[in-house]
């Protein structure tokens, strides 16, 4: 019989895309995106999705899994992980010629901002992880540039950190 719980990675990655779901246009953020879990590519997507804004969360590249503890009574060792998290945004601008239009790199910026401002008001996920913050190397954060007008994106790296106990020989 397989365990009760996912890993505790799937479930990192779960509780974010849940976390990011709460965004909801008004008061407290601009805009009311899409999240999944299965991003395709930006033009895969019709322009009627890209204007709400889509937002992916998708494992990234440089996780660690390091002893924290020594073998206690039970035989298990505490592990650190250090899960990175990739959190991409897709915006498309407003066609030329449309009154009050919000160009694409204004939508993504937007978005971005909501998505920083959402994970950081709940940095431990409902006690899930020790912390979640903006990954610290410098090319965490990734964009088009402004070379995919009228459609833009961003990759916002995120790091996870969690400890899991595993038995160990």
């Amino acid at each position: 019989m397989p365990p009760s719980l996912e890993p505790i990675r799937e479930r990192i990655l779960a509780a974010i895309a849940a976390r990011l779901g709460t965004i909801a246009g008004g008061d407290d953020y601009f805009t009311t995106p899409a999240i999944t879990r299965a991003l395709l590519e930006i033009d895969q997507y019709k322009d009627a999705e890209l204007l709400v804004g889509v937002l992916g969360v998708m494992r990234s590249e440089g996780s660690t899994l390091t002893p924290e503890s020594h073998v206690d009574d039970s035989g298990r060792v505490t592990f650190q992980h250090l899960f990175k998290v990739a959190v991409y945004g897709y915006v498309i601008g407003d066609p030329d010629g449309t009154p009050n239009a919000v160009p694409a790199g204004t939508r993504l910026e937007r978005l971005w901002e909501d998505h920083v401002k959402c994970l950081l008001l709940d940095d431990e996920l409902g006690g899930l992880v020790i912390d979640l913050s903006p990954d610290p190397e410098p090319t965490s954060y990734r964009t088009d540039r402004g070379g995919k007008e009228p459609r833009a994106w961003f990759e916002q790296r995120w790091v996870a950190k969690a400890h899991e106990p595993f038995a160990v020989a």
